[in-house]
């Protein structure tokens, strides 16, 4: 796998297999290792090359974690390496209830027409598109995730027809 490639399975893959397996433990470490975590992983999926250098330092990922008072709802925002592929994620959001039992995993990603749209991946592997055009602001950004996760949306039940 290419570094593209890797950022993407990091994005789609492993971190939501990551955060809904272990949810507690993948903030804490997030909130001691902040993006080192990321680079430790990259390295470990290089090990087999010698030659690989990490084209990234951990401050590419940039960790930060809000709190609604009013909701008790935490925000994990992952800011990512700012590499514009089709599919890879500006930002991703692991977003929770106080006792994790409301849960989801929001990717911003760039689509192939060069817009961002708010993205994500269920507890059980499904993928949901949520909502396009994006602009730049962050804030903008950011209100949309908490307003879709408010609103349950990441709940919605997934009806697969075959016609």
């Amino acid at each position: 796998m290419d570094t593209v490639e890797q950022l993407q399975y990091i994005q789609h893959k492993w971190l939501p297999w990551f955060y809904y397996n272990a949810s507690k433990k993948v903030m804490e470490l997030l909130k001691e290792q902040g993006g080192s975590m990321f680079i430790d992983l990259l390295n470990t999926m290089n090990e087999d090359d010698p030659q690989y250098c990490c084209p990234f330092d951990a401050v590419d990922f940039r960790i930060e974690t809000m709190e609604d008072v009013d909701s008790n709802v935490t925000f994990c925002q992952i800011n990512m390496p700012p590499i514009q592929k089709p599919l890879l994620c500006r930002r991703v959001y692991l977003v929770h209830n106080e006792d994790f039992s409301s849960r989801f995993v929001y990717t911003i990603e760039l689509t192939e027409s060069g817009e961002y749209w708010i993205c994500g991946w269920s507890e059980n592997n499904t993928y949901l598109i949520f909502d396009g055009k994006l602009t730049d602001d962050v804030n903008d950004e950011f209100l949309q995730v908490k307003k879709l996760f408010l609103l349950n949306s990441h709940k919605i039940s997934v009806q697969i027809s075959n016609t």
